[in-house]
C-alpha cells in the first residue's frame, strides 16, 4: 500500500508495539502460571512475605534517604504487619457523612525504634494500574494518627509518581482532619526501588530465590510496558487521531465496498441486483443471500458476488429450471483482477481476499481503492471479464 493507506494500519501498529515491547517470562514464573502479573493483591502478599524474611535489608535499602526515617534505627514488628488491613472511614467526616464504609490498606508495616519506644505505622498503597480512591492516603494517615501514632504512608508505583490531590488532601472544613494536606508526609517509591532492594538480598532459601528471580522478570516486562504507555501518552493527540480513524473503520469499510461494487456495475453487461439489496437476493432464492452484494447477468448466465469474511462468488450449476438454485462457489483472489488466460476455482482460504478488516495485508479491495483511477478501472475490467468466464463455466 502507498503512504495514504499506511494510516489505516495505525491501530495494528500500536497492538504490535504493545505485544513486542514485553520481555519474555520463563514458563515456571509463578506470576505467569497463576496469571497474576498485574494483580495488586498477589503482589502485596508476596512483597510482605519477602519483607518479613529480609526486614533489615528492606529498611536499609528501600527506606534509606526517607525524610524522618532512618532504617537502621528501626526493626520490623512482624506480628503487627499485615496485608489488606481494614481502614474504617473517619466517623463524623463531612466528606463521607452518612456513609458507613471502610477500605483496606494494601500493606501495613509497623516499625519500632531499637532504642526508644517510638513506633512508626507505615501503610503502603500499591498502584499498578488502578486510580486513587477519594481521600485514600489521608484516610490511612488519620486512621493511625488519631490514636497518637507516627504515620509515614508509602505510595508505591511503577515510576514514583505523585498521588492525586484528591488522595492526599481534603477541601472540607471540619476538625476530623486538622492537617488538610499530607503531601509532605507521603514517601514516593517505585518498583525500581523494590528491584534494587531484591538485588541486594542474599537469599537464604529456595522460595525466596525463586520469587526474586520471578520478580526480576516481571519488572523488566512492566518497565517496557510502561515505556509504551508513556509513548502513547506523550503522543496523545496522534493516538486520538488513530483511535478516531479506527472507530470510523466500519463506515469506511462500507464506503470502500460500495465504491468497489459500483465500479463492477459500470463494467458489467447487466446488473440484475444492485449493491446490497438483500431482499431481492432472497427473492431470487440464492444461497448466502445476506452476503450477496450484487447479482450479475452474462448472456443469461447469473453470478452472485458475495462478501462475508472473504470475497467470493456463486454461479448456477445448471441452466435447467429444476437445478436453478444448485450453486457452485469460488473465492475471488487477487489473480482475478489481472488479465488471465488460465484461472482455477479456488477454495483455499490462504489466498482469499480478507474483507473482514481494513488492515489485513490480504485485503486487496483496500489496495485497489487507493490506486489511481486508470489502474482501478483496468483492474475492474479484468475482474468482470473473469467473472463472466466463471459464470459461463469456462473454468
Amino acid at each position: 500500500m502507498g503512504k495514504d493507506t499506511d494510516i489505516l494500519k495505525l491501530p495494528e501498529m500500536f497492538d504490535y508495539f504493545s505485544k513486542n515491547a514485553l520481555s519474555p517470562i520463563s514458563d515456571d514464573n509463578i506470576f505467569y502460571i497463576l496469571n497474576k502479573e498485574w494483580d495488586e493483591r498477589t503482589h502485596c502478599r508476596i512483597l510482605l512475605f519477602l519483607i518479613k524474611h529480609y526486614p533489615a535489608e528492606f529498611a536499609e535499602n528501600f527506606l534509606s534517604n526517607c525524610d524522618g526515617f532512618n532504617g537502621t534505627d528501626f526493626e520490623l514488628s512482624t506480628d503487627e504487619s499485615y496485608c489488606e488491613v481494614p481502614c474504617v472511614f473517619i466517623k463524623g467526616c463531612k466528606y463521607f457523612d452518612g456513609k458507613n464504609k471502610h477500605g483496606f490498606i494494601d500493606i501495613l508495616l509497623v516499625w519500632k525504634n531499637k532504642s526508644t519506644d517510638e513506633t512508626i505505622y507505615m501503610p503502603i498503597e500499591v498502584k499498578l494500574y488502578a486510580g486513587d480512591q477519594p481521600l485514600q492516603l489521608i484516610r490511612y494517615y488519620y486512621h493511625f494518627s488519631h490514636n497518637g501514632y507516627m504515620v509515614r504512608p508509602v505510595y508505591l508505583t511503577l515510576d514514583s509518581k505523585d498521588p492525586s490531590k484528591n488522595s492526599i488532601s481534603c477541601e472540607y472544613d471540619c476538625d476530623k482532619c486538622p492537617k488538610k494536606n499530607i503531601e509532605n508526609e507521603v514517601i514516593r517509591k517505585s518498583f525500581r526501588d523494590i528491584e534494587n532492594w531484591l538485588k541486594k538480598i542474599d537469599a537464604k532459601d529456595e522460595t525466596s530465590t525463586a520469587l526474586i528471580k520471578h520478580y526480576n522478570e516481571i519488572f523488566e516486562r512492566w518497565y517496557k510496558m510502561n515505556k509504551y504507555n508513556e509513548y502513547i501518552n506523550t503522543g496523545r493527540d496522534k493516538f486520538n487521531i488513530a483511535k478516531n480513524i479506527y472507530n470510523s473503520f466500519p463506515s469506511m469499510r462500507e464506503e470502500i465496498l460500495k465504491t468497489f461494487f459500483d465500479k463492477i456495475s459500470e463494467c458489467a453487461d447487466d446488473v440484475k441486483i444492485a449493491y446490497d439489496d438483500r431482499s431481492k437476493a432472497k427473492n431470487e432464492g440464492w444461497t448466502d443471500a445476506n452476503n450477496i452484494k450484487s447479482i450479475l447477468e452474462f448472456d443469461d448466465k447469473y453470478l452472485a458476488v458475495c462478501v462475508g469474511d472473504n470475497l467470493y462468488c456463486r454461479r448456477n450449476k445448471s441452466d435447467s429450471e429444476d437445478d436453478k438454485n444448485i450453486e457452485e462457489w469460488s473465492y475471488i483472489t487477487k489473480e482475478w483482477f489481472k488479465p488471465q488466460d488460465v484461472l482455477k476455482i479456488s477454495k483455499a482460504k490462504k489466498v482469499a481476499i480478507n474483507c473482514k478488516t481494513l488492515t489485513d495485508d490480504n485485503n486487496y479491495i483496500v489496495e485497489w481503492y487507493y490506486k489511481d483511477e486508470d489502474e482501478k478501472k483496468q483492474a475492474i475490467k479484468n475482474l468482470v471479464k473473469n467473472l463472466r468466464r466463471y459464470a459461463k463455466h469456462e473454468f
